[in-house]
């Protein structure tokens, strides 16, 4: 998983990067791009059955959105070593709790101890970015693990 958000990590801020120089892009440009871009790769997943493509499509909706909050993450980080370290941090604890299927209670008891361990860190919308990769690699994982067990399944099973 590690290697993955570095991937996205690296692979997004340059893209970001390139888009903001050579376009100009306000904000409201860059949500609405990166829309027509989900949406172009979600009308390319065709299967004959639904249910792969559902599971494909939303593989591939939770990369986009951890990939699109990972990038917004790095352009407000600003290359401070203090809030990647805070990031890098809380994909860690995403990590350990491993695409855990939590109640709606644990998960409103996690989100009040990652706003605690975020106070008085960096600014608020720097605050909201960290929270929003935590809460993307969260739900990343989550998607995964459903999708290692679909088709898990679904390779199992005999043809005959």
């Amino acid at each position: 998983m590690t290697d993955l958000l570095f991937w996205l990590k690296i692979k997004g801020f340059f893209i970001v990067r390139w888009i903001k120089k050579t376009f100009k892009l306000k904000k409201n440009m860059e949500n609405q791009f990166a829309e027509r871009i989900r949406q172009l790769v979600l009308d390319k997943v065709d299967f004959k059955d639904d249910g792969a493509e559902a599971i494909v499509e939303s593989i591939s909706t939770a990369a986009l959105e951890l990939d699109e909050a990972t990038d917004t993450f790095v352009g407000l980080a600003g290359g401070n070593a203090d809030l990647e370290d805070m990031a890098g941090a809380l994909v860690d604890l995403a990590d350990i709790f491993d695409g855990a299927k939590l109640d709606a209670d644990k998960s409103a008891k996690l989100d009040v101890t990652v706003d605690k361990l975020l106070k008085g860190t960096g600014s608020e919308d720097q605050r909201v970015a960290l929270k929003d990769v935590f809460t993307k690699t969260m739900a990343y994982q989550v998607t995964a693990k459903a999708a290692n067990e679909f088709f898990d399944l679904l390779l199992a099973t005999d043809p005959d």
